[in-house]
């Protein structure tokens, strides 16, 4: 089944040791981590992790968002913070493709497009309560749950 195709590419992936894919229902979690093979003698980074959307998301979201991109390296979450104070943080969905940077630590939106943490982006989107959908740990989340959508950039 589907699971089993799933576990079979990602112990391929695993294997060459080029990228690690933790699958979501809906999306996956992606850490890559180019030029880190299993000879490698060089350290690791602590990847950022990213949630994206799905190739086909399910309905486009018209609302506009502002606010301030910020990392947290201890959950290694990108978080939108309000330009507003006080304001909680919303994990970050990115649009389908997107992948994490490490020097400097940021999200490649599409090739030319990075967005970096300390960045204010304007975003079509939304918030919505999506965590348990995007596998997104308790400890990225505010208080509500919900997660910012960022659709378009």
């Amino acid at each position: 089944g589907v699971l089993t195709g799933v576990a079979v590419v990602v112990a391929l992936l695993v294997a060459v040791g080029a990228i690690g894919i933790a699958v979501a229902r809906r999306s996956a979690e992606v850490t890559t981590q180019p030029g880190f093979g299993p000879l490698s003698t060089a350290p690791r980074p602590s990847l950022p992790r990213i949630w994206v959307e799905p190739k086909d998301p399910h309905g486009a979201m018209e609302a506009l968002g502002h606010g301030k991109v910020v990392y947290d390296p201890v959950n290694r979450c990108f978080l939108l913070e309000g330009l507003s104070t006080p304001t909680p943080r919303y994990p970050i969905v990115w649009p389908h493709g997107s992948t994490a940077t490490t020097d400097p630590v940021g999200v490649q939106i599409a090739p030319g497009t990075t967005v970096y943490a300390g960045d204010t982006i304007s975003f079509g989107g939304g918030f919505v309560q999506a965590a348990e959908q995007y596998a997104i740990p308790a400890a990225c989340l505010p208080p509500s749950g919900e997660v910012a959508i960022v659709q378009t950039i």
